[in-house]
């Protein structure tokens, strides 16, 4: 490539902080004593050792880019060329400007040892497409003429398309001839097992490389019988489980067979146990059928306690527009109960279009125990319309976000009166199955799952009117809503049915890798210190005298989680991960980018170690959505994203392996059922087909991942059904016993309802049932 020239790199940085271009400019904060000084000459002092600060950031990500073997290329779209930007060479030759951490370049310093030197040829570039070049994170800005919004306020759309956009890194994409070391941490192909017991690894991704790589002293037990079994309750003698010593405990408690109409199927859950009452609600067609619990048994009724209807009095053709069911309209295609208001609330997507709201306390006082299987006309507390039939709904405070078939997703913001706003997305490439809020955070975003393989998060700007205002208007005329916009779009590769959030609180700490993923036969020293260096050539590290965390670099890597084979074939061999090479990196760059411009842009290191080592924070993590996580599901398989820039953390490739009998097996072999248990730290998925997993939340020295440690039932003996076919799984649900013991209800289309408790008896004090009978 030649030389550097200086000046170029400024420009191009300034380029990439097109929104920072005053903070670059402007003369950073100084004592007050410096206010009697030249101005002029100070400010042109710290503003070359501000492009020098910036020249140090970009040298550091291209040194850990070389590292990892990998090309970066800036592409120019309109003329279709592509001018390669080589990372070959030593890395003294580009440290124009070296810092303390670079004093010893040019001798020994431990620096060097990251630095990997390549010929300009070395590395052959991979063929440019359009799905290389193009920056998801931009799709929708730079598209918004092909997805105008809903009201005629357009030039908004656009100032966030400038805003948005980075010309530089957007246009950059990342090669490697060789492998893809952020995303292959593990792998599968499929092979005939030996159903003996061995311990040699039987169900582990890239089992012989990592085999030859085993530790010594592993905790892990590896010699498990993975042969099928004829009990209805578990569909292997060997449960993952058996693996961990500090595993969940499951105990099957028996099925019973609930009387209700016949569902339809391919629904999203229609099933959900109250918190406070011992009620478990099943959408059937367009009611509610409320089921008690025994308080022996821990199972629901035979026979539903009550019918709720709630179709509405006249049926109109908005609603068989709506509908995706002409001649039935009002059926009802998701069910979820959560906080509204302060209040446990259960909530309700209708097929035309309509969702309705009802505080659980009236629901269940207006029953009458004394008559039961009573139709019951209960209006619901909340009711308002979307745009087409409704699949998806998460409510947060005053907040519900809704997302239809009209390709686009609604906010309702509600005050205390019960009076509301709302306001609706630009129109995505297809329907949105499933929505989820993003918590805690200042300002208001949305994770959506499209069956068009896209993973994206809206941000929802509000204003809020502090000044004066007329005379009767309340608090809630103060909110303003403004055009929700795309901040981060990932491609999936397959239909994307569910995104849950979940925060790091509800992570399990582990002692190992190996405990983290489920693979037992992982090189930890090797992933730890590849980690580690990564922090360290970034300047990302975190204080090793005071925390185990390895650094920012823990965000970059992806593991790939090993699943039991439920037909006979064990995985050996690696598999595709969610994201390409290049969208990877290019989301590593970006995170990369925010760290520095948070807390090291224009700033010292201020964190003094025991080691008197100097530091920018004691753990390196992100400011925006720190340690915030999108759990998504396709139609086999699981992902762990991080919210900031959806980086997948850990993917499990293949869930539910097994070959599918007939043609409506296949359409129902799809994960659209999922939940999560914080207490216990477990994440529930299911597939319509029959199967349910539960994995383990964990986390690993500011690394985070799942292992599977469940499979349940035996799907073999549950596949038929009669009248109704396959036997489809509706709904999944748990139900509280205490904070460490769980009830899970799987119910079928045919009412068939098994049951298991989920416990944690490592922590588990005794019984504190807090139902309300």
């Amino acid at each position: 490539m030649g030389d550097l020239d200086l000046g170029d790199i400024i420009k191009t940085e300034q380029a990439r902080d097109r929104r920072q271009i005053d903070a670059l400019y402007a003369t950073p904060k100084r004592e007050d004593m410096m206010e009697f000084s030249d101005s002029e000459e100070i400010a042109r002092e710290e503003l070359r050792e501000l492009r020098i600060q910036d020249f140090d950031h970009q040298r550091r990500f291209e040194r850990f880019l070389a590292l990892n073997g990998i090309k970066s290329k800036v592409v120019r779209p309109s003329v279709g060329s592509a001018e390669a930007v080589s990372l070959s060479g030593n890395s003294e030759r580009y440290n124009l400007f070296p810092d303390s951490s670079d004093a010893s370049d040019r001798d020994e310093d431990e620096d060097d040892v990251y630095s990997v030197r390549f010929e300009d040829n070395a590395l052959q570039s991979l063929v440019v497409t359009e799905a290389n070049v193009q920056d998801q994170d931009l799709f929708y800005a730079e598209n918004h003429m092909a997805f105008p919004p809903h009201d005629d306020d357009f030039d908004e759309d656009v100032q966030v398309a400038q805003g948005t956009r980075n010309t530089i890194d957007s246009n950059t994409i990342y090669t490697s001839e060789s492998h893809y070391p952020h995303a292959i941490i593990g792998g599968e192909d499929y092979t005939v097992p030996n159903t003996h017991k061995s311990p040699c690894p039987l169900n582990s991704n890239d089992t012989f490389q990592n085999y030859e790589n085993r530790p010594g002293n592993k905790k892990l037990q590896s010699a498990m019988d993975f042969g099928r079994t004829d009990s209805l309750e578990f569909p292997i003698k060997s449960q993952p489980a058996q693996k961990f010593e500090d595993s969940l405990d499951i105990a099957f408690q028996g099925f019973r067979k609930m009387e209700f109409a016949r569902p339809g199927k391919y629904k999203n859950n229609i099933v959900c146990c109250s918190a406070r009452y011992s009620k478990v609600f099943v959408g059937i067609q367009a009611s509610i059928y409320v089921y008690s619990l025994e308080c022996s048994k821990l199972e629901p009724k035979r026979n539903a306690e009550a019918i709720i209807h709630t179709e509405p009095a006249t049926t109109t053709s908005t609603h068989r527009q709506n509908a995706t069911m002409l001649h039935f309209p009002h059926t009802i295609n998701y069910m979820i109960i959560g906080e509204f208001k302060n209040q446990e609330t259960l909530a309700m997507g209708c097929d035309d279009g309509r969702v309705l709201l009802y505080t659980v306390c009236e629901l269940v006082k207006s029953l009458n125990p004394q008559n039961a299987g009573s139709n019951v006309k209960h209006s619901p507390n909340y009711e308002f319309t979307a745009s087409s039939s409704v699949w998806g709904i998460d409510m947060y405070n005053n907040l519900v976000v809704v997302s239809d078939n009209s390709q686009s997703i609604q906010l309702h913001v509600f005050d205390d009166g019960g009076k509301h706003q709302s306001i609706q997305t630009h129109q995505i490439l297809h329907n949105v199955p499933s929505v989820s809020f993003i918590r805690d955070e200042d300002e208001i975003y949305v994770s959506a799952a499209s069956i068009s393989g896209e993973l994206v998060i809206f941000k929802f700007p509000m204003v809020y009117n502090h000044g004066p205002m007329k005379e009767g208007l309340g608090d809630f005329d103060r909110i303003r809503l403004k055009r929700p916009y795309v901040v981060s779009r990932a491609l999936l590769g397959d239909n994307v049915w569910t995104t849950t959030y979940v925060d790091s609180s509800c992570f399990k700490e582990v002692d190992s890798v190996g405990e983290l993923t489920g693979d037992e036969w992982m090189a930890e020293n090797m992933i730890i210190n590849e980690m580690l260096n990564e922090s360290r050539i970034l300047d990302c590290e975190s204080d090793e005298c005071s925390s185990s965390h390895v650094g920012l670099a823990s965000c970059f890597h992806n593991f790939f989680i090993p699943t039991v084979a439920l037909d006979n074939m064990h995985p050996v061999m690696q598999p595709k991960p969610f994201a390409s090479l290049s969208d990877n990196y290019r989301r590593i760059k970006k995170v990369y980018d925010e760290y520095y411009l948070t807390n090291q842009r224009s700033k010292q290191k201020s964190h003094v170690s025991f080691n008197c080592k100097k530091y920018w924070q004691e753990k390196a993590v992100t400011a925006q959505f720190s340690n915030k996580f999108l759990l998504v599901s396709t139609a086999l398989r699981l992902g762990l994203f991080r919210a900031d820039k959806l980086i997948c953390n850990a993917t499990a490739s293949k869930v539910f392996q097994f070959k599918p009998f007939n043609e409506d097996w296949l359409h129902s072999n799809r994960i659209s059922l999922s939940f999560v248990i914080p207490d216990l730290n477990c994440y529930v998925a299911g597939s319509q087909s029959g199967l349910v997993s539960v994995f383990r939340l964990t986390t690993f020295r500011g690394i985070y991942g799942f292992r599977q440690e469940f499979v349940i039932p035996n799907y073999e003996r549950l596949c038929l059904s009669g009248d109704f076919g396959v036997r489809t799984l509706i709904g999944i649900t748990s139900q509280r016993l205490d904070r460490y013991r769980y009830m899970l209800y799987l119910v079928y289309i045919d009412g068939m309802c098994l049951s298991y408790e989920l416990s944690n008896n490592a922590n588990n004090q005794g019984l504190e049932v807090r139902w309300i009978m």
